[in-house]
């Protein structure tokens, strides 16, 4: 299963435009994460100060996902499964849409 999803964050680093793809249990604690760089860091570090409650609000089902976008980043939250979350995190010039179509694609890999 650590294969997998270290496979599924590799993925989505491939992409130019993401520069944080990790995998979160629902209560917070990160599993697999991928940075391109160092300076990343603090946008990751915000995103676990903010995510209690939202991640709190899909362990109970009242969420599906969550995108945020910003001047200079747009962050998706989106579940894998009843407890794993996926963040990715990509620069403002990348599709949301194109995102969000490749983290549901890669969900299949985990078949849930």
């Amino acid at each position: 299963m650590l294969d997998q999803l270290r496979e599924i964050t590799k993925r989505l680093a491939s992409d130019p435009s993401v520069v944080v793809s990790a995998i979160y249990r629902i209560d917070g604690t990160p599993i697999v994460t991928f940075i391109k760089d160092k300076k990343y860091i603090s946008i990751l570090e915000w995103f676990e100060s903010q995510t209690k409650l939202l991640l709190n609000l899909m362990a109970e089902n009242s969420l599906k996902s969550v995108d945020f976008k910003t001047r200079d980043y747009v962050m998706i939250i989106y579940p894998l499964s009843g407890s794993l979350v996926l963040v990715v995190i990509s620069t403002s010039e990348a599709s949301v849409y194109k995102l969000r179509i490749d983290v549901e694609s890669l969900k299949r890999i985990l078949n849930v």
